[in-house]
């Protein structure tokens, strides 16, 4: 018998950690803002669109290098997909830190 859309979606988190998942929905949440303020901007303060597209590509190529920080993994032990960090990703994840706040 076929499992219902909703027994494989449930069944596809449980192999997902849940800090994980919480992270994600936090980054879909600063995404879904961020695209919202620069559409307002875009349109009420008559600001060149490029200038939008230009930021969205910058922030895409930082998006690729700090994917790296993160890395996913099959936790046997855990029967689940989990996010560990190992020092490579730490490095990256300070430096892109301490850019941003300087």
């Amino acid at each position: 018998m076929s499992r219902t859309w909703k027994q494989r979606w449930t069944a596809g988190r449980a192999l997902v950690d849940r800090r994980l998942r919480l992270q994600l929905r936090i980054f879909l949440a600063v995404f879904v803002v961020m695209v919202i303020l620069v559409v307002a901007r875009i349109f009420q303060d008559d600001v060149n669109p490029l200038w939008g597209l230009a930021g969205f590509a910058a922030g895409l190529a930082l998006g690729f290098f700090v994917a790296r920080t993160k890395i996913l993994a099959w936790q046997p032990s855990e029967g689940m997909v989990v996010g560990t960090m190992d020092a490579l990703g730490v490095i990256i994840l300070v430096t892109c830190l301490a850019i941003l706040v300087f």
